[in-house]
């Protein structure tokens, strides 16, 4: 269990090196990309190797992800749908000052919990907007030959399949600790899915 979660940790951040050795120009992804390489980087070093807290590090993440993601679909979507992510945007902020503001009698289960399900409503909500674009459209012929496709299934798979890991983590914690690491590996597990995908969807890129 332990192999594979340093394994997953260090595999993140090969879609960021493998898109700068390639020289891939998918520019609204590569945000999310850094944000990955530096999410492997930290807790690696930072929480395996120097066994530094990471509560701090996990909120500071998911503004990373956050912004990098809502860069993402900006781009992708061309600019268009502003006021969508302009409240988005205040609702994140919103959370976000009242997460902070009861960061003493909160834990980072329960911050974290509260931006993964707004975060899991945007890649949602932007997610069906685009597919659903691509085909009024008809601009792409195949899914399967767009990196775009494998950057976005990457992200709905991830962040649907850990939301309600994350609303019950602290529950989880607090009635079971010992059986919390087996519910947490389904993060681990999608996040691997996750980072296989940026890799496929870099190579379909590398192939244009």
């Amino acid at each position: 269990m332990k192999e594979f979660t340093v394994f997953t940790i260090l595999y993140g951040v090969i879609p960021l090196l493998f898109y700068k050795i390639k020289k891939v120009k998918i520019q609204s992804i590569e945000p999310f990309l850094c944000a990955v390489f530096i999410a492997s980087l930290y807790e690696f070093f930072g929480t395996l190797v120097l066994k530094i807290n990471s509560d701090y590090w996990f909120v500071c993440y998911k503004y990373l992800a956050f912004f990098s993601i809502h860069y993402f679909f900006y781009t992708l979507l061309k600019g268009k749908y502003k006021p969508a992510f302009i409240l988005f945007g205040l609702l994140f902020l919103i959370q976000s000052i009242v997460a902070l503001s009861r960061w003493k009698t909160l834990n980072h289960l329960d911050i974290n919990a509260y931006s993964s399900a707004i975060q899991t409503i945007i890649v949602l909500f932007f997610s069906i907007i685009w597919f659903r674009s691509v085909f009024i459209s008809l601009e792409i012929d195949s899914f399967t030959k767009t990196p775009t496709f494998y950057f976005v299934s990457g992200l709905i798979l991830y962040y649907s399949g850990t939301v309600f890991l994350f609303l019950l983590a602290s529950f989880i914690f607090k009635v079971d600790r010992s059986n919390f690491k087996p519910f947490w590996m389904l993060n681990v597990f999608l996040n691997l899915v996750l980072r296989t995908l940026l890799i496929v969807g870099i190579w379909k890129g590398r192939q244009k």
